[in-house]
């Protein structure tokens, strides 16, 4: 009697390592390991609470805020949603002046580079593009242009 005829069978395909849910669930783990170090860090220092032995209340505390606002999140992005455009740009654009004032006034301190910072703001925000290339890039080129030659000037003099 001859032996059963054994069949060539293909190796099952392994999938790709990177697929967009893989990526995703790994940004998210990140975010959240990310997120909860910072907690830990701030539930463990001296600001939580004097007594090292009553800090842990800073995490229950936190805890519970989690969750009420995880609950309230749906409606509040509801609500949002209904917000015009405008008012919603308003708003990002006034949560954005505090950043910008200190931004502006580390820029601007150091009088040696004042023009530099001034030429790149200047030309990033004019929004200018030349050859597909964005206001933001031409900006740090015309800033660094300008920087190189305010500091080959001051070795001349």
């Amino acid at each position: 009697m001859a032996p059963p005829a054994i069949s060539p069978q293909k190796a099952p395909e392994t999938p790709p390592k990177l697929t967009p849910d893989a990526v995703t669930r790994k940004v998210i783990a990140a975010a959240s390991r990310v997120f909860g170090s910072v907690k830990a860090a701030m539930g463990a220092g001296a600001d939580s609470h004097p007594d090292p032995a009553r800090r842990y209340w800073s995490t229950i505390n936190a805890g519970i805020f989690y969750v009420i606002f995880g609950l309230l999140a749906g409606a509040v992005t509801t609500f949002v949603s209904l917000a015009p455009s405008v008012l919603i740009e308003a708003v990002a654009g006034l949560a954005l002046v505090g950043a910008f004032a200190g931004s502006a006034m580390a820029a601007f301190t150091d009088a040696r580079t004042r023009e530099a910072a001034a030429i790149t703001f200047l030309v990033t925000a004019s929004g200018v593009s030349f050859g597909g290339v964005s206001g933001a890039f031409w900006g740090l080129i015309a800033g660094g242009l300008m920087l190189a030659l305010a500091r080959f000037t001051r070795k001349k003099a």
